[in-house]
């Protein structure tokens, strides 16, 4: 049932409580981590994003204890997936002590609601070519930025100060606000949580995202164990880019996908499970997309431009936006049945073989039951077996 159906009290009751703002927090923080166990993970964000209230639940502050077995439940959750988390590249960000006087820490100039905008210009450091192309070969292998769009990716790039830290340098310092997202150029940084060494950082990887994703203290040290050469962001830029883009694309991607005939029987919360995971990927004229006879790793939604498919390399149609393909490999483990070439700019996208069949699985059915009926026609969206 719809909001306007139930009353326009619901639309203020979630405003007032920012609903939509909790909501994303609890997405990005599974996107960032991907535990195996969600739920688990869920319940220990907000139990470190607002301490206050799970104290009061359990009558940690107002003496009652009508509700403490279920959060002491809670807490052995916590703790066991605190087991599985790293320093400040990976742990959820600790609770504020008892006596802060808050519920959380926050930053209200970075506001991160889309449809407000966010005044942020982001700062511009001159890079040659090569370097770029280098920053750039990082990012995209970073999962913090793999959906990002080549525009966002540049942003990124020219948005990132190079700086240097000598030997023994403590770059970060564990309980202090961040500032900075870190990316390693060279060297090697190791990081300690409570003065024990939990992981060593090289080349390409990165650290410092999560105490500016959730206006935390830092939950590690990070200190230079030889000399490092580093790219740092800005709070501010970090956030736009990472937070306001992953709702844009959401609402982009989500409304691109009510019009792909496939996902017309997903409920909303199922479309906007798949318009999360969804990377996009271009192509230029001539490049192909997916290879006959090559092993299947991806399963494609086409966003815009035209692709045409070969059998044995003859031409047996064309797709237009809204067709997918790529299923096929993926629902059988057979290799791919056709190639798919672009026909000009091309723009796709993506969902990986991993997350392939756990986003999909409402649609398995439907996609068995169209790839069974296949029989050579090139007309609508999704007919070529590929």
């Amino acid at each position: 049932m719809s909001l306007q159906m139930e009353g326009g009290d619901h639309q203020e009751y979630l405003e007032k409580h920012e609903i939509s703002q909790l909501f994303v927090s609890v997405v990005e923080a599974l996107l960032v981590e991907k535990p195996e166990k969600p739920i688990v993970h869920i319940i220990a964000h907000f139990q470190k994003k607002f301490p206050g209230e799970f104290l009061e639940v359990a009558g940690g502050e107002k003496g009652s204890s009508a509700n403490s077995s279920p959060d002491d439940d809670d807490d052995s959750d916590d703790d066991d997936d605190d087991d599985d988390e790293v320093g400040d590249m990976q742990a959820m960000p600790p609770p504020i002590p008892k006596g802060g006087g808050r519920r959380r820490v926050s930053v209200s100039a970075e506001s991160m609601d889309a449809n407000k905008g966010v005044a942020h210009k982001a700062p511009v450091f001159e890079k040659e070519g090569v370097v770029q192309e280098r920053i750039r070969t990082m990012l995209k292998s970073n999962m913090l930025f793999k959906h990002l769009d080549e525009k966002q990716v540049q942003i990124l790039v020219d948005a990132l100060e190079p700086t240097e830290s000598p030997v023994g340098t403590e770059i970060i310092k564990q309980g202090d606000m961040g500032d900075y997202f870190y990316l390693m150029d060279s060297g090697i940084c190791e990081i300690f949580k409570d003065g024990e060494l939990v992981q060593t950082c090289t080349e390409a990887m990165s650290f410092g995202e999560l105490a500016l994703m959730y206006n935390s203290p830092r939950a590690a040290t990070v200190t230079a164990k030889e000399n490092v050469k580093l790219y740092k962001l800005d709070r501010a830029t970090f956030k736009v880019i990472l937070t306001d883009t992953t709702i844009k694309k959401r609402e982009q991607y989500s409304s691109f996908l009510e019009n792909v005939s496939i996902l017309a029987h997903l409920q909303e919360n199922e479309r906007l499970t798949v318009a999360d995971a969804l990377t996009s990927v271009s192509f230029n004229e001539g490049e192909k997309v997916i290879v006959e006879g090559d092993a299947g790793n991806g399963f494609y939604i086409l966003e815009e431009g035209t692709v045409e498919c070969f059998k044995g390399g003859e031409s047996v149609g064309t797709l237009e936006p809204g067709a997918y393909f790529g299923e096929v490999a993926l629902l059988t483990d057979r290799p791919r049945q056709a190639t798919v070439v672009a026909k000009g700019a091309v723009k796709c996208l993506s969902l990986e073989r991993k997350t392939f069949k756990r986003v999909m699985g409402p649609l398995e059915d439907i996609l068995q039951r169209n790839m069974s009926a296949y029989s050579g026609s090139t007309e609508g969206a999704g007919s070529i077996a590929v």
